[in-house]
């Protein structure tokens, strides 16, 4: 019997999962004056090592000064101000309005600029990144902060999205090996520091748990596939938090770039806050982006790690909420595409989201193949599976 919730939805996007409903926040500690110059020490220190050729795709898109001479300008001062060198060129590699673009400076080395839309979470991610890299994290140095935006250092490398290794089982299991280990290393260094005090609980709510566990039916609806019974209490009590601790939430490959090496430095910490160290390995395992390595997954990466993200929990326990929220991601990831298609064609969607034709598509294919092979791994989703195989075979017809 398909599954009914109480409530009704606007959108099969669900933008809460993400910000927990909160776009702004009131950082839990004040960013003083003298954190600002401790920002300016790390600069200070960076500068003072060997600077590697810059070495970037060839998908960058370029603003010189010509084209946006005021915004340079106003981006060049604020470059004087904190770091007392200036900017002379622009570039945007996710398109020319989105938050972070990189500047190139008067003295051959480049940055990244953040202008985030909201104060507290601009303050927060400004503070996180100090005591992180401080302690000798792998996450970008924070060099100036103003209140609102934030001059980080520039990762050399190549995110972990786009690595045509990952389409190897040995590259892959490489990769996401490194990836996973390394926010293990990171939860363990937030705990140890006192980071699990100092940031946001995500999905304390009530109501951010309910309408998760929502989605299937949410996407069953839109999709005209209607979506079985779930245990919703089972799950609820599986899923709820009562331990919150640190960790990048946000943690998808998108996010993370490799370096020469094959280290892993993790970047954008806006959505940083207190959930359950299992939830980082559902964002980066379940990502739309990742190809599929079924045997490799199980046995190499989900029984290798699963201990080191549980948190106390006995192996069964942990098992039965990794595979629970990867399915609930998987749904929410979903309907995220589906949104941006808009009733429109998954042309439209690529469009929209800036990526490749077709990339669309083959994400929501994946996620949906995905999601009904994590269902399968537990008896409080395995209802699901069939579903997404049947939603698998839909989306292509949209």
């Amino acid at each position: 019997m398909p599954y009914t919730p109480e409530r009704q939805y606007h959108s099969v996007d669900l933008p809460e999962y993400l910000d927990n409903g909160q776009p702004d926040i009131t950082p839990r500690r004040r960013f003083d004056q003298k954190q600002h110059e401790r920002l300016r020490r790390h600069w200070d220190t960076f500068i003072q090592e060997p600077w590697q050729p810059l070495n970037r795709p060839n998908s960058v898109i370029s603003v010189s000064s010509s084209t946006r001479a005021v915004f340079l300008g106003e981006i060049s001062r604020l470059c004087e101000e904190q770091l007392g060198v200036g900017a002379i060129q622009l570039e945007f590699p996710g398109g020319p309005y989105r938050s972070s673009f990189r500047a190139h400076l008067e003295n051959s080395t480049s940055v990244i600029i953040t202008r985030r839309t909201f104060h507290g979470r601009a303050t927060m991610e400004a503070m996180i990144l100090d005591r992180l890299y401080s302690h000798k994290a792998n996450v970008p140095a924070p060099f100036g902060f103003n209140g609102l935006v934030l001059i980080q250092e520039d990762l050399l490398g190549e995110r972990l999205a786009d690595m045509e290794v990952l389409q190897t089982a040995e590259g892959y299991i490489r990769l996401i090996s490194a990836a996973l280990a390394g926010l293990n290393r990171l939860h363990t260094m937030a705990q140890d520091i006192g980071l699990d005090q100092m940031v946001y609980p995500m999905g304390q709510h009530t109501d951010w748990l309910v309408a998760l566990l929502d989605r299937s039916m949410v996407v069953g609806t839109y999709l005209g596939v209607p979506s079985p019974t779930v245990p919703v209490a089972a799950l609820f009590d599986l899923l709820t938090l009562i331990r919150p601790r640190f960790i990048k939430w946000d943690a998808r490959p998108g996010n993370a770039i490799v370096r020469d090496d094959e280290t892993i430095g993790w970047f954008d910490w806006e959505h940083c806050c207190a959930r359950h160290h299992l939830d980082d390995m559902v964002w980066l395992l379940c990502d739309e982006s990742l190809p599929d390595h079924l045997a490799s997954e199980e046995t190499q990466l989900i029984e290798s790690y699963l201990n080191l993200f549980a948190d106390g929990r006995s192996e069964g326990e942990a098992h039965e909420y990794l595979r629970s929220m990867g399915v609930f991601h998987c749904c929410t990831r979903l309907g995220r595409l589906l949104h941006a298609k808009a009733r429109g064609s998954w042309t439209d969607a690529d469009q929209q989201l800036e990526k490749p034709l077709g990339t669309s598509l083959t994400a929501a294919v994946r996620l949906a193949r995905r999601g009904a092979r994590w269902a399968e791994h537990s008896d409080y989703t395995r209802p699901l599976a069939a579903w997404f195989r049947q939603v698998a075979e839909q989306l292509p017809k949209l």
